[in-house]
């Protein structure tokens, strides 16, 4: 009975193990998103649009005639960005920040940014 028990303590501690891991590496990808995003801030193009980022997956961009709230993810190089409203379209991008630059390309276009 006793080398039972010993057996069943051996997995559930690599259980624990394995459990343990992997909530260490989704707590810092949770930290890593939330202070080390290169693209919280505000960014702004040559015609006026801004697009803010902010620390908590939501942001808001900003046109001359009125502004769309939005939440955005971002894997690698990759950007979502999924709008609430209707009216604004959803869109994917490759995204990449040189100091002060951003720069979005995806299927309807590239689109240059500065952050303010």
């Amino acid at each position: 009975m006793k080398n039972k028990k010993m057996k069943l303590k051996k997995p559930f501690k690599y259980l624990i193990f394995i459990f343990v891991i992997l909530l260490v590496c989704g707590i810092g990808y949770y930290l890593f998103q939330l202070f080390d995003n290169p693209l919280i801030g505000s960014w702004v193009s040559s015609g006026g649009t801004v697009y803010q980022f902010n620390r908590n997956g939501k942001g808001v961009m900003i046109v001359p005639t009125s502004s769309y709230d939005y939440t955005y993810e971002i894997e690698g190089d990759k950007l979502t960005i999924d709008y609430v409203s209707d009216k604004a379209n959803d869109a994917k991008y490759t995204y990449t920040i040189e100091k002060d630059k951003l720069t979005l390309k995806g299927d309807r276009g590239t689109f240059k940014f500065t952050k303010e």
